[in-house]
């Protein structure tokens, strides 16, 4: 299934020519909750799969577009856990702090 994946993906290579999750699932003759998985071993695999729900899933032309992706999934990281300090009545600092002291 990966060498399938990787094969899909050389047509979409740039943000601009990115591929939406459904259109890559059907592709791959897979669900989208099997592809999200897929999609951690090929980065696992070293490759620099981007995603973004505005362009779908595309390989990083240029170094600008990995950025991107890794600052956007940062911040979705972070709103995840801005949401995580409030449900447990904390700052978001100390949350931090506590999840540093258990790496």
């Amino acid at each position: 299934m990966l060498s399938k994946f990787i094969t899909v993906m050389q047509n979409h290579i740039g943000r601009d020519l990115g591929i939406r999750g459904e259109d890559l699932a059907d592709a791959l003759n897979t669900t989208t909750r099997e592809l999200r998985t897929l999609t951690d071993l090929v980065i696992d695999e070293g490759i620099l799969l981007c995603s973004h729900p505005s362009y779908g899933y595309w390989i990083a032309l240029n170094a600008e577009e990995l950025e991107a992706t890794c600052q956007f999934h940062r911040s979705r990281a972070l709103h995840e856990l801005a949401k995580e300090a409030k449900l447990r009545k904390i700052g978001l600092a100390d949350l931090l702090g506590q999840l540093h002291l258990r790496t």
